[in-house]
């Protein structure tokens, strides 16, 4: 301040502002009390340099830098009318807040945007493949190697997306078609470890892929054998597959499988009304391989009622 007063007494019009000017510029946004203080003192301070020496002398006009304020203005911004009110300078450091807010979290929101879109495109290809290979591979060995790589990439994705129930139930789901495919003493581990990830998805939520994870677990329940050869359980296997029901009351899937324990629980007619409602269900346009490869089994299974019906 004193710089600006020296210039001042001198006559020079040409005054430079330096970083020490900028801090308290800065300053006066946040702690406006205090630097409007300082100014005040400062502005008392260049009025004695620069009274008139003497009586005789007529002191000259000088505009000071700093503005001068009363009572009532002394929190207030120079610029602004008397009438208006002062913004509180907690506001100004919450709006700055919030603006370091938003802009650092905006990459945060493009990294959660494309990892939901590589979550989906994960799925969208395991899915796929899986139905291909389930549906349109005839040869054992040949299914078993596709469903291997399957199995790779299933893992690489979950190691890229972790806890994602939705990869989890996929990865749980074509271990268990590799598990049918290789079947005897060879198949338990890679059922059981099938069996672990539908529970890591369920853990997880539930309601992933509408419950997909609850009704294939199911399944494995009644399909495998009981201890002490493996873990099935009929009651399990009842429990998780009206689970995945309710969660998809008209899907194929979990009415195909529902369907497909009553029959092997030999409850032909509860079996027939379950595939026949698995077979009205509504087509998934994503998956049409896997919709017809199932329909093509639902159609067997009913065949297969009526004639043991007809005995």
């Amino acid at each position: 301040m004193r710089i600006h007063v020296d210039t001042i007494e001198r006559d020079e019009t040409d005054v430079r502002i330096g970083w020490p000017e900028w801090f308290v510029a800065i300053l006066h946004v946040f702690r406006t009390a205090m630097v409007d203080k300082d100014f005040r003192k400062n502005a008392m301070i260049g009025k004695e340099i620069l009274a008139p020496k003497n009586a005789n002398t007529v002191p000259r006009k000088v505009t000071m830098i700093a503005p001068q304020h009363n009572r009532r203005s002394q929190h207030r911004r120079p610029d602004k009318p008397a009438n208006q009110p002062k913004e509180p300078h907690r506001m100004k450091l919450t709006r700055f807040i919030l603006a370091c807010v938003v802009v650092l979290g905006l990459p945060s929101v493009a990294n959660a945007r494309l990892q939901l879109q590589g979550v989906k495109d994960s799925v969208a290809h395991l899915q796929t493949e899986w139905a291909r290979i389930k549906y349109e591979m005839t040869d054992d060995g040949a299914q078993l190697r596709a469903l291997r790589e399957l199995e790779a990439t299933g893992q690489d994705f979950i190691a890229r997306y972790p806890d994602t129930p939705e990869l989890l139930t996929w990865q749980g789901i074509i271990l268990s078609t590799d598990a049918n495919v290789e079947g005897g003493y060879y198949a338990l581990e890679t059922v059981d470890a099938a069996r672990k990830f539908f529970e890591q998805a369920i853990a997880i939520d539930p309601t992933a892929l509408k419950g997909a994870a609850n009704t294939y677990l199911g399944a494995l329940y009644y399909q495998e054998l009981p201890w002490p050869f493996s873990f099935g359980d009929d009651e399990k296997a009842q429990e998780f597959l009206i689970a995945g029901l309710v969660l998809d009351r008209d899907g194929i899937d979990a009415n195909y499988f529902l369907g497909d324990f009553m029959r092997q629980n030999d409850q032909l007619e509860d079996a027939k009304a379950f595939f026949e409602k698995a077979l009205k269900a509504p087509d998934r346009p994503d998956r049409p391989t896997a919709d017809a490869g199932r329909r093509a089994e639902i159609k067997q299974a009913l065949k297969e009622i009526d004639q043991e019906l007809a005995d």
